[in-house]
């Protein structure tokens, strides 16, 4: 059963006490007792307060939290207001721009735009309100994943909770087409550019594209499968520990996906994650591969073709695969 409301004489009391706080904090949950306070006089000094730029930016925090508690559709316009004034304290104008992420509509998120390029600031609370611009423009698709990201913020330890939301939601935004455009840009086939993405950025998307090329939803071609191959061969993913599942979960069910990586990774002998997904079904494109290189095929990827072709159980006869082997090869079967 609800609480009783605090009548509303002792509502102000309260208040007036907790914001003569040296350090104004609610001592209680407030998620639980703050709507006992809730009176229309009560929003009302809390508009005219939260406006007052003569209190402490401490006693502004908790108005603001106070404001959003109470009704937070109600005071999503003085957020924004204080979001947007560039001579306000930038701490209080983070806080005010994460509660127009959280509560604000889109046209309200969409004036934040102005304050994402403060994400590549010098000044790490100006970095911070930069950051959630950001996260609330990508959260309501008003901003692209690559736009974001390319405001992607530097490593400083003191902005670590807000990176990791920024790209938590790049993640979960991503596109198969971003994932493709991440892929071939850290693989160096695509130019790093319209919006170009700054290293740490593109590291931090890989694993999330991969999971999207591991889609069926995200169709291979040879571009696609030249970049897995080059980044696997590299290195440049940690491929053993980090895309391995991915990969193999894409190839086991896909014969398109292992032709193609197969096809991406000569002339080089390919990694063992391909040779080993290999199954029957891939023995007559292996054969017009073989066909269609013949002699221009290295000696030892040429015994690879022939060793695998006599592994795999296909349904052509006995005397076709030893016919085969001398073309697959390129050299005289012994």
């Amino acid at each position: 059963m609800p609480l009783p409301r605090i009548p509303e004489k002792d509502a102000h009391a309260l208040i007036d006490a907790v914001l003569r706080l040296k350090e104004p904090q609610f001592p209680w949950n407030a998620g639980e007792v703050v709507v006992r306070l809730d009176h229309p006089s009560i929003r009302s000094r809390v508009h005219e307060l939260l406006g007052d730029r003569s209190q402490r930016v401490s006693v502004r925090e908790l108005l603001l939290e106070l404001g959003t508690s109470l009704a937070a559709a109600e005071f999503v316009d003085d957020a924004l207001g204080i979001a947007l004034r560039g001579d306000e304290e930038v701490r209080l104008r983070a806080d005010a721009a994460y509660t127009i992420r959280a509560h604000g509509e889109a046209a309200h998120v969409e004036q934040l735009r102005p304050l994402a390029a403060l994400s590549g600031s010098a000044d790490e609370g100006e970095q911070r309100l930069g950051a959630i611009a950001l996260t609330a423009l990508v959260e309501r698709e008003l901003m692209t994943v690559l736009e974001a990201a390319s405001q992607a913020l530097p490593p400083s330890k003191g902005l670590r909770d807000v990176r990791s939301s920024l790209y938590g939601v790049l993640k979960r935004r991503l596109s198969a087409s971003d994932g493709r455009a991440v892929l071939g840009r850290l693989s160096g086939r695509l130019p790093n550019e319209g919006p170009a993405l700054p290293e740490r950025a593109l590291r931090k998307l890989s694993d999330a594209s991969l999971h999207k090329i591991e889609s069926d939803d995200a169709p291979w071609d040879q571009g696609l499968a030249n970049d897995v191959s080059h980044l696997i061969r590299v290195g440049r993913l940690r491929f053993e520990q980090r895309i391995e599942p991915i990969i193999e979960a894409r190839l086991a069910r896909d014969p398109v996906a292992r032709e193609l990586l197969y096809r991406a990774s000569l002339p080089e002998r390919p990694h063992y994650i391909i040779r080993n997904a290999l199954t029957n079904n891939d023995a007559d494109w292996l054969l017009r591969l073989a066909d269609e290189l013949g002699a221009q095929l290295p000696e030892h990827v040429g015994k690879e073709f022939d060793h695998l072709l006599w592994w795999l159980p296909a349904h052509f006869a006995e005397r076709d695969r030893r016919d085969r082997s001398i073309v697959i090869t390129g050299i005289a079967a012994s």
